[in-house]
This record gives structure tokens, sequence and C-alpha cells, in this order.
């Protein structure tokens, strides 16, 4: 997937050309200088730019400071150069899981909150008194949903900035608020009802785009709205995110009529690189007491740290966490058959720590962010759907595996293999994408279980470190 340079903008920004042309640049990585005079790498995700390099107000820039966040990571010092410089363009930025790409939509949309604010007030009121929000942010999930949701609420202190959520069980609206986090489908549900209204947005997001584009619903709908936002609202800018955009993906995005820079990386980008991958050779019989033994080693290190099981199908989540807690292993499942409130309470109990083992399906794969996970395993390998001969599903593998190793941590990824089948496809995508894949076996298995206690030492002087000094 070659990265649209802009040199492929109209004339009418060649100014603007000519200075973010390197957009798409390696950039140096943060590090830190030891006490011998020697540099070593303390964050390959962090741009060495600051805020203010990157066109952020002094005001936000407190905020950020505030919540840790002293400098942009590379994602986000790309993506706000070109918010600032107002070029009249879609964004499409790829970067892998846990480089920060949450808060490189939500400054954008800060910004135009900001922006807009005195406009607003000039303004008359929306016919009908229907929600009309300057931001729209899809996601793809009422889990990833809730989770942007807060992280928008942590600068609420901006009284410009006035953020609301809106799921399929909402009943009464928030017509005040001018940021709008929802999925793709409830959206839909409630324009059709002419409750939101599209007469003031300024900024449509899809986090997750690869998965809302290639769902039958958005594959259908997203055209739809693209196509009336060209007509009312020519100056409306969409920013789509994801760690992958398969070609089934692009395609649909290239099909409308859009102009659109994009920031992308390569295979080698993002490769997880600060992960370990292992592979254990399980029959299907024998994975329960696999998982068993290693909970069993790991029973000290989950006081402070929390797994994700990731299977399948629904049936199989259900067996294996109800067979896994009658050993004697706490556990919890996550479902998309779930209650909503339960899954809810779940999700809150997850990240607060209070859960340490999840298990759970693809409905966990992407976009949800908890610096405690130091461990996925992969009890089913993904394949796609239908696939004949099966063939792995790479984009969610890396979706699945960048649920740790966030921001720069060090995790650990292990992958369940059933066959000589399995292990093909598995071996492929290490090929395909340089992962550092090793074997795990009863003998070395000892040393997993050393490098993940080893990574958290890492990841606690690694976050010190970055908070007291960038």
């Amino acid at each position: 997937m070659e990265p649209e340079r802009f040199d492929q903008l109209d004339a009418e920004d060649a100014l603007a050309n000519r200075q973010y042309t390197d957009l798409n640049e390696v950039e140096g990585d943060i590090r830190e200088e030891s006490l011998d005079g020697t540099y070593k790498e303390i964050d390959y995700l962090k741009s060495d730019q600051n805020w203010e390099d990157v066109g952020v107000p002094g005001e936000i820039k407190l905020l950020l400071w505030g919540q840790g966040l002293r400098r942009p990571s590379k994602i986000q010092a790309k993506v706000m150069r070109l918010f600032s410089a107002n070029l009249k363009t879609d964004i499409l930025a790829q970067s892998q899981n846990g480089s920060g790409k949450t808060m490189a939509f939500l400054m954008p949309s800060m910004m135009i909150c900001r922006e807009w604010e005195e406009q607003l007030k000039r303004s008359p009121e929306v016919e009908g008194k229907a929600m009309a929000p300057l931001v729209v942010i899809f996601s793809d999930t009422k889990e990833l949903c809730i989770q942007t949701f807060k992280v928008v609420r942590l600068y609420v202190s901006q009284p410009y900035l006035k953020p609301s959520l809106l799921l399929k069980e909402t009943t009464e609206l928030d017509l005040g608020a001018n940021v709008l986090v929802t999925t793709m489908g409830t959206f839909f549900n409630f324009l059709n009802k002419r409750q939101i209204v599209l007469d003031r947005l300024r900024l449509l997001v899809l986090d997750e785009t690869d998965k809302l584009l290639t769902q039958d619903f958005g594959k259908s709908k997203y055209p739809q709205l693209v196509k009336r936002l060209s007509e009312r609202h020519p100056d409306a800018r969409i920013a789509m995110f994801s760690a992958t955009f398969p070609p089934q993906c692009l395609e649909l995005i290239n099909s409308l009529d859009r102009r659109i820079t994009k920031i992308v990386t390569q295979k080698q980008d993002i490769q997880l690189k600060n992960l370990t991958h292992y592979f254990m050779k399980c029959g299907r019989q024998g994975k329960l007491d696999f998982i068993s033994h290693f909970f069993s080693e790991f029973g000290k290190y989950l006081l402070e740290n929390s797994v994700i099981i990731f299977v399948n199908s629904r049936k199989f989540a259900e067996t294996f966490g109800r067979r896994l807690a009658e050993k004697g292993h706490k556990c919890t499942v996550l479902t998309s058959e779930m209650d909503p409130e339960v899954r809810q309470a779940a999700m809150e109990d997850f990240r607060a720590g209070k859960i340490k083992v999840l298990i759970t399906t693809n409905l966990l794969s992407r976009g949800i962010d908890n610096r405690k996970v130091s461990v996925v395993i992969n009890l089913d390998i993904p394949f796609i759907f239908g696939s004949s001969p099966k063939q792995i599903d790479a984009e969610t593998y890396l979706h699945r595996a960048g649920r740790t190793g966030r921001f720069g941590d060090k995790g650990v990824a292990i992958n369940v293999v059933e066959n000589p089948e399995d292990l093909g496809q598995l071996m492929r995508l290490k090929d395909e994408y340089g992962l550092n894949l090793i074997q795990m076996t009863v003998e070395n298995f000892r040393s997993v279980v050393d490098a993940a206690e080893s990574n958290q030492e890492y990841n606690y002087k690694k976050r010190e470190f970055m908070e007291e000094n960038l």
C-alpha cells in the first residue's frame, strides 16, 4: 500500500504542499540518555516535536499536559500538522494499535469546537430543535463508543466542548452537544427521524474505519452520507483512522468523489515490534489444560496485570470460560449476545482491574485500550470467514495482538495452533509482517512467564521516565 504524497494535491495547495511533503517520512525516536552518555531507545511511537510545533493552542496544550501527554505521538503530530495547515482535504490515517489515534482525532475535534463556538452563538437556532453537532465520531461497538466518550470527557473543563454519547438505548438527546460519539447504525436511526441534522457538521470521524466500511450496513449507508455532506457541506472534512486498511475498504473510499490525503504506514511499521509473539502447538482438547497451567504459573503476575483470551465463536467462549472457572481460575466472558448492562459492567470492572482474565470474541479486538493488558492469547487463530482453504485474517490478528503493548509498552502475544495448517498460516503472517515469532514449549514455558514479568518492569520504568522528562 503506497502512501499518497502531498504532491498529488491540486496546485492551489502548492505552498502547503512543499511544507508538508515529509508527513510520510520516518521521524526520529524519542531517546533516553543514560548516565554513561549513550542513548537508548525509549519510545519509538513518540514524535520528537512539541505540541506547539504541530499547531496545538496553548490552553489545549495545558489540558494535554494535565493528562500526562507531554509530546504528541508520531501519528498525532502528522494529523495535527495537516489540520493546522487547514488544507481542504479528508484524512486517511493509518498507524499501529496503541499509537495514539484516539487523541489524533480528538484534538482536531476540540479545535473545531473552539473555533466555531462564537459563530454558533450568533447563528439561528436549528429548525425543529434537533441535535446539530459540529463533530460526529463513529465507532464500531458500544464498548469503543463508551471508551472514546470517557476520553472526551477528560477535557470538558473547556466551556466550548460539549460531548454526548448516543447509544441504541438512548431515549433523550442532548440538543446542546457539539461532539457526538455513536455507532453508525444508531446515528442513521436518529438521522432518519430528523432528530439529528447535519446543518453544522464540520468533521466526521470514522474510528476503526475498515471495520465500519467492510460491514454490509456501512458499505451501503456510508456513500449516502458522504454524498449528502458533499452536496450540503463541501467544507466538512472526513477523518478515517485504523491500524489496517484492507483493499476492499480502500476501494470503497477511493470510489467516492472526495480529496483525500493519506498518512499511511508500511507493513514493517505496523508489525507491533514492541511485542514478542509466541506459538504453542496444542490440540483443541488440550487447550484447557494449557491455559490452566499457564495461569497457575502466572498467579502472582496477574495481581497487577490482565490477560485477554480471544476465541472465534461465542459458544466456545462461554463453554471454555465455564470449564476454566471449574478448574478454579477466575475469569469473565464477554460476547455481543450478553445483556448491554452486563457487558458495560464487565468492561468497567476489567478497566478497573477487578477482572484479570477476559475471554471474548472479536467484539473487543479493536480500539479497546487498557494498559493493564500485558498478555493476549489467541486460543483460536483468526481466519477469514468462509475462506477455502483457510486463510489467516491478518488485520484481525494485528488488532487482537494490539490490545497489549499500548503506547510503546512491551507485551506478549501467544497463539495456540491446533494443526500444521494453522501453523502454516501463522508462519505466512510472520513472513509478511516480520513478526518475531518464537515457539513455546514445555521446556521454555517458564521463560515466557519471565519475559512477561521483565516487560512489566520495563513498562513501569519507561512510564516513569516519560512522565518525568517528556
